[in-house]
């Protein structure tokens, strides 16, 4: 078999940081994490709570644990998201442990009842071994699974995002977004760029410049990796 071998691990964690304690305030709302070492961004699931009652228990439960709310939005009826500044340590931050052992986390961690489970991808069973054992210096740590995996090295190559979106204005970006929230990109699509516009007080050719601005930028930054992909798969 061809390609790179990769160690994917999950695993279940119970400990004190401050995620999964704010799991323990709402468990009954899922949190899905995405960090990258300068915000956290946070999405919390509503199915089980009002979402005017899911907001404030977690700014409240943010602010006790000193974070630095960026950034609020409601999306529809059942999706809450916090945009924290990060301060991830190795005291605080199982993620900070993961990549300080090199390791690979993926994304978005979870947390549930005051659990954690994370996710990540070793080159090496001896990096494996060693990040579990650091895991284990500030977690209980359950082994969920484990796998060898084999991939091509090529379509595998970590993107920086800032690559990627990094040439987007705020508009531009904001106008990506908004199409996201509405259902713009979904099959079949849930609106039109002419609805959207209409919710953000916009002129119909004002959004769709920004829109289409964005999305060929972000082609055009995917195009060479796209390549990358297709060279792997065909060879």
């Amino acid at each position: 078999m061809s390609g790179s071998l990769l160690y994917e691990t999950e695993l279940k964690l119970e400990h004190n940081m401050p995620f999964s304690n704010l799991s323990k305030i709402i468990p009954r709302s899922e949190i899905q994490r995405w960090c990258n070492l300068e915000v956290d961004i946070l999405e919390l699931s509503g199915d089980n709570y009002k979402l005017k009652q899911l907001k404030d228990m977690v700014l409240s439960a943010l602010v006790e644990i000193g974070a630095e709310v960026l950034h609020t939005r409601i999306y529809g009826e059942k999706t809450f998201e916090a945009v924290v500044k990060c301060r991830c340590t190795r005291e605080n931050s199982t993620i900070a442990i993961l990549e300080k052992n090199k390791v690979i986390p993926v994304m978005p961690i979870a947390y549930k009842e005051g659990f954690e489970f994370v996710k990540f991808l070793a080159y090496k069973w001896s990096e494996l071994r060693l990040a579990i054992k650091a895991l284990s210096t500030v977690s209980n740590v359950v082994i969920l699974s484990r796998r060898r995996i084999y991939t091509r090295a090529l379509s595998t190559m970590t993107v920086p995002l800032k690559e990627i979106l990094g040439s987007l204005t705020w508009k531009q970006l904001d106008s990506l977004m908004k199409a996201i929230e509405f259902g713009y990109y979904e099959i079949p699509s849930k609106i039109t760029i002419d609805s959207i516009a209409k919710r953000l007080g916009l002129a119909r050719s004002t959004y769709e410049e920004h829109l289409r601005k964005a999305e060929v930028k972000v082609m055009n930054a995917l195009k060479p990796y796209i390549r990358i992909a297709h060279l792997a798969e065909n060879s």
